[in-house]
Order: structure tokens, then C-alpha cells, then sequence
């Protein structure tokens, strides 16, 4: 299995996969850092890829560009989490485990991923939302051109 997804076994995919799930359950959606880090994410990488979704980024990834994502991935999630920065640690894995998962093919493992896809949408919802206020605010404030 290890050829695709850099996991030895089926079983070690699908342990942190439930680990990652049961920290969402606990109250992924209330953790507004949390939301932002992955909504912030799942956005860029949805917006440079010129597509509407993350699982339709996830889906037309040749096999090249599902390499590179994965280390990339694999190299953030490391520094931040050298660096003690766990929230976005675990907003890379939320990411990094749905992209894996979308290439194995188990019923317990798809149910998993769409879990974390139906929370990267509402991260990514909330985040877009959140920008388009702040923008809104913004243009609100700009003072006015008083000039006579």
C-alpha cells in the first residue's frame, strides 16, 4: 500500500483517520482557528487549481501532481509541527488524510473521507465567507475622498 500513500497498511491509514476524526467530533466546526486554518487551505488550493471543490481538485490530480501535493503535505505538516504549531499541524493532516484516502479503495476509509470533505466544505465556506466580510468592512471604512 505504502506506493500511493505513504502508509505501510490499510489498518495504519485507517488508525489515524479515525484519530483525526474523533479530535473533529470533539468540536472541529467550533474551533474557529481550526476552520480558518483549513478553510484558508482547502480555498488556495481549490483557486489554484481553477476548480469549484476540494474533492474535484482530489479527483483530477494526475499522478505527478498527487506526489507533489503529498510531499508537500508531508514537509509542512513537519515544520509547523516542529514548531509547536499544532492547529495547523492538524489542519495539514485534515487535508493530507482526505487526499489519501480519495486513492484507496476500502467502504470504511470513503466514509472517512467523506466526513473530512463535508468539513473541509464547511471550512472553506466559512473562511470565504469570513474574507468577504472583512473585505466588505474594509471598503466600509476607507474614508471618503473629502477633497474640495
Amino acid at each position: 500500500m505504502s506506493d500511493d500513500t505513504g502508509f505501510d497498511s490499510i489498518g495504519e491509514y485507517q488508525n489515524l483517520l479515525a484519530a483525526l476524526l474523533t479530535e473533529l467530533q470533539k468540536g472541529g466546526r467550533q474551533d474557529r482557528e481550526l476552520v480558518h486554518l483549513v478553510g484558508g487551505l482547502g480555498a488556495s488550493l481549490t483557486r489554484e487549481a481553477d476548480m469549484k471543490n476540494w474533492p474535484t481538485v482530489k479527483a483530477a490530480l494526475t499522478p505527478d501532481a498527487y506526489d507533489s501535493l503529498l510531499a508537500t503535505f508531508q514537509r509542512q505538516g513537519n515544520e509547523v509541527s516542529n514548531a509547536g504549531n499544532q492547529k495547523a499541524a492538524t489542519a495539514i493532516n485534515v487535508m493530507a488524510l482526505s487526499l489519501i484516502g480519495s486513492r484507496i479503495s476500502d467502504l470504511t476509509v470513503s466514509e472517512g473521507v467523506a466526513i473530512l470533505d463535508d468539513f473541509i466544505g464547511f471550512s472553506m465556506q466559512t473562511f470565504l465567507k469570513d474574507v468577504d466580510k472583512r473585505r466588505d468592512s474594509a471598503r466600509r471604512k476607507k474614508p471618503s475622498d473629502t477633497r474640495n
